[in-house]
């Protein structure tokens, strides 16, 4: 779930030693639970003061990010692409950034005259930035980067031109305390229904359904509810609804 919020506002911050004409970042971004969110884009959704809602025990995987830069050809030379990212509970001290880098993975065609755009990216990552963290409200922040050298060849130690003041929300909402004591199927071949009842429910005020790709999860529920949903592979929601 998603829900907008607040103030922040992307700023792009260029290298002292390169006209931001001659290089820098035209776009970055990241992929979160298959929703991809960049900066700068004219088509792209930003992350920045988004909320993302997750109850506890759920995953928030980050797999893949990317930074598209531009250089003028024999003035600046670019060597790679860094995402920087921090998750922290709301009100405590931010810790430090921890750096994903970009490798090389296509010099683009759509550049202009004199110039050559690139493209850096990195989908081998299997981050689960949630892991372990108990229910409560907590800030990510974000910041894109590139490694921007002053002339034709070369390249510095890390990154010099930015994109940066990127910042999401992440409320976890607390895992469901509840002891399941029966679970009743049935299907009309094109609807399967599904029927339960549990113990202790006094705390239970409604429930959802998260839609994945091949089936879905009951995160909260009523004591007894009949409901509707089209396709499901029961054989993954029983232990699914099972482990709350």
């Amino acid at each position: 779930m998603l829900r907008c919020f607040g103030v922040f506002v992307v700023s792009v911050f260029c290298s002292a030693h390169v006209f931001c004409q001659d290089a820098g970042i035209n776009e970055a971004g990241i992929t979160l639970d298959g929703v991809s969110y960049s900066e700068l884009s004219s088509s792209g959704s930003s992350i920045n003061n988004v909320t993302i809602i997750k109850n506890e025990g759920q995953r928030l995987g980050l797999t893949s990010a990317y930074v598209r830069t531009f250089k003028k050809k024999g003035v600046a030379n670019i060597c790679s692409g860094y995402v920087f990212y921090r998750i922290y509970s709301q009100g405590t001290t931010a810790p430090p950034f921890s750096q994903i880098t970009c490798s090389l993975f296509s010099n683009l065609t759509n550049s202009a005259h004199d110039f050559q755009n690139q493209e850096w990216l990195n989908n081998t990552i299997n981050i689960d930035l949630i892991n372990g963290l108990p229910a409560g409200e907590y800030l990510m922040d974000l910041y894109y980067g590139a490694n921007v050298f002053a002339g034709a060849i070369g390249c510095n130690d890390g990154p010099t031109t930015y994109i940066q003041n990127i910042q999401a929300r992440i409320t976890i909402t607390p895992a469901l305390n509840a002891q399941f004591t029966g679970f009743v199927t049935n299907s009309n071949n094109e609807y399967v229904y599904l029927q339960w009842q549990i113990r202790d429910s006094s705390d239970v005020q409604y429930f959802t359904v998260e839609k994945s790709r091949s089936f879905s999860v009951v995160s909260c529920l009523m004591k007894k509810i009949k409901l509707t949903v089209r396709r499901i592979k029961l054989t993954a929601i029983l232990p699914t609804i099972l482990k709350h």
